[in-house]
């Protein structure tokens, strides 16, 4: 998908943010664990799950594949923005090493005190 972007005139990729959706289990008692409907439905149909993305630092190993896959099909030239998992200078590095040039680092900033 990213060579086909390229290809088609996108500037550059960002990837990958989050993956899924998925149901997540609380482990103990086998329940879903999240609590918004699928799809912004106000309502769960018969046999529905509540479904949701993967992210933060989770998702950071499979960040790092895509990106190394993805540099690799584009090639040296086209701008990747990595994303994923990015919460510690450790994170940073090992992203730009999987051949991102320029990194999102939401994760780092999700611990920290939300002020008014």
């Amino acid at each position: 998908m990213a060579k086909a972007a390229m290809n088609a005139g996108a500037d550059g990729i960002a990837a990958i943010n989050s993956v899924g959706p998925r149901v997540y289990l609380e482990p103990p008692s086998g329940e879903p664990i999240l609590s918004s409907p699928p799809s912004g439905s106000k309502n769960l149909g018969s046999g529905e799950q509540r479904r949701g993305g993967m992210s933060g630092r989770w998702v950071h190993g499979i960040a790092l594949a895509a990106i190394f896959k993805i540099r690799r099909v584009v090639g040296p030239d086209a701008p990747i923005i990595g994303m994923g998992g990015v919460d510690s200078r450790e994170a940073f590095v090992s992203m730009r090493e999987a051949g991102a040039d320029a990194v999102e680092i939401g994760s780092a900033l999700g611990g920290l005190h939300q002020r008014d």
